[in-house]
Formats: structure tokens, C-alpha cells, sequence
């Protein structure tokens, strides 16, 4: 009677709630978070442009590729 029990909360958890904790696993796996850049148009001492702002949508960080995490 137990081993039936438990036999079928595992399945119920395996199969049936699979994309449930499936969708739970991934939001705790990354995290969004909007970060306003503007820092302005860098120039160099003849006033020619170095560096300017491009807007991006997606900027994604990869931590298995951070070598100082600090």
C-alpha cells in the first residue's frame, strides 16, 4: 500500500506537474534586470569620437565563462 503511494506521487510529480516545475526551474536559473547605460559619447584630444552609445535589447552574461565573479 505505501510503495503504491509513493509510487504515484512520483509519477504525478514526474509526469503530470513536469512543465509546472519545469518553468519553476528556469526562473530560478537566470534573472532579468533593465539597466540604463547612458554614459555619454567618448572623445579623443582632437575631438574625434572614440566610443558612443548603440541602444541594445539583450545583453547576456555567461557565469560559467566569469573568471573574477567579484
Amino acid at each position: 500500500m505505501l510503495f503504491s503511494v509513493f509510487s504515484f506521487r512520483l509519477i504525478y510529480l514526474q509526469v503530470i506537474k513536469h512543465d509546472e516545475y519545469a518553468e519553476l526551474a528556469a526562473e530560478k536559473h537566470g534573472y532579468k534586470q533593465i539597466i540604463y547605460a547612458e554614459r555619454g559619447t567618448i572623445f579623443d584630444a582632437n575631438n574625434d569620437v572614440l566610443a558612443h552609445n548603440i541602444p541594445l535589447e539583450t545583453v547576456v552574461a555567461d557565469a560559467t565563462r566569469v573568471n573574477n565573479p567579484q
